[in-house]
């Protein structure tokens, strides 16, 4: 997927979507930092936080055709595969419950912080280039991103 289609997303939540990140980014404050449309592989996530590596989709009443539930269980064995827990929620439990869903991504947040991702998955790390020991260290970046 692409990043000027992950844009567009962006710029065009749903209502259900939009009302849960307006309350996603308050989770800010308790050092969680999530990303909404985020483009991972061939697919766009609705929201996810990297270093939890937590994935937060929410989903319409098309979601229950069979089809459909084939595709996001295809979907959803892709991105469990890289180490992500994908969490669904439907418009409905959004609309709805918006505290009762919060509540439950809360708890998987602070669950997945406890986890150490220190270790790559084979698949992962054979695809990564050895270290090149004459490259100078440079730091991670800080900030940078839009809000």
């Amino acid at each position: 997927m692409s990043t000027a289609q992950a844009q567009h997303l962006r710029r065009n939540l749903t209502g259900p979507e939009r009302k849960l990140w307006a309350a996603l980014k308050r989770l800010r404050s308790e050092g969680f930092h999530l990303r909404r449309q985020v483009p991972f592989d061939t697919y766009v996530l609705d929201f996810a936080s990297h270093r939890e590596r937590l994935v937060i989709e929410v989903d319409g009443n098309q979601h229950a055709e069979l089809h459909r539930r084939r595709h996001d269980e295809a979907r959803t064995r892709v991105i469990e595969a890289r180490g992500y827990v994908v969490l669904r929620y439907t418009n409905y439990q959004v609309l709805q419950n918006v505290d009762g869903v919060m509540t439950d991504i809360v708890a998987n947040l602070k669950k997945r912080r406890r986890i150490k991702f220190t270790s790559m998955p084979a698949f992962v790390a054979a695809e990564l280039p050895p270290p090149d020991p004459a490259a100078p260290y440079r730091p991670p970046r800080r900030g940078g991103g839009r809000t």
